[in-house]
């Protein structure tokens, strides 16, 4: 091995051994992401294998965007900055029938939900649902029919919402 290429390697080595990092990676954040393909409403993805669905680069909502997430009844107090950019989200509703997202955890694909405007009275009875209203607080409904199991308490989603200290019992 020429003298260069060991320089090179231990140079790598030294940064990737100095990680300062003290939290968990972005590998098992939690995040609420709208799908990449706008013009698929949710009655489209609903059919569709939720792995085949694509999402935006960014999430709508993400772990360094919650104070809180009160795990009993799926609401999640957000940052101020949060807040304000939430506002957006009903200007990206075309419809009452509302605007399709998937909650991940990293990289999986936990479930497939709904936002509605305020305004709306559809809802999408075997979803879990966002409803858009002007708090500082965002509320993650269960989906209204019985008949379908509730993915909001799956175990993933808590775990990684406990190593960044939201979970509020």
């Amino acid at each position: 091995m020429n003298k260069y290429t060991f320089i090179v390697l231990i140079i790598t080595a030294l940064f990737y051994g100095c990680n300062d990092s003290t939290g968990p990676s972005n590998d098992d954040a939690f995040g609420i992401y709208l799908l990449r393909d706008s013009t698929l409403t949710t009655s489209d993805a609903k059919i569709l294998p939720i792995k085949s669905l694509n999402v935006q680069e960014k999430p709508i909502i993400s772990t360094t965007d919650i104070i809180e997430y009160h795990w009993a009844d799926h609401i999640i107090i957000l940052t101020t900055e949060a807040f304000e950019r939430s506002k957006s989200i009903e200007g990206k509703i075309k419809s009452t029938y509302g605007l399709p997202f998937l909650v991940l955890v990293g990289e999986q694909k936990i479930y497939l939900g709904n936002i509605y405007p305020a305004y709306s009275s559809y809802i999408h009875i075997d979803l879990p649902y966002i409803r858009v209203a002007p708090f500082i607080e965002m509320r993650i409904a269960k989906a209204p029919s019985q008949d379908v199991e509730d993915k909001r308490n799956d175990d993933n989603i808590y775990s990684a919402l406990q190593r960044y200290n939201k979970i509020v019992r």
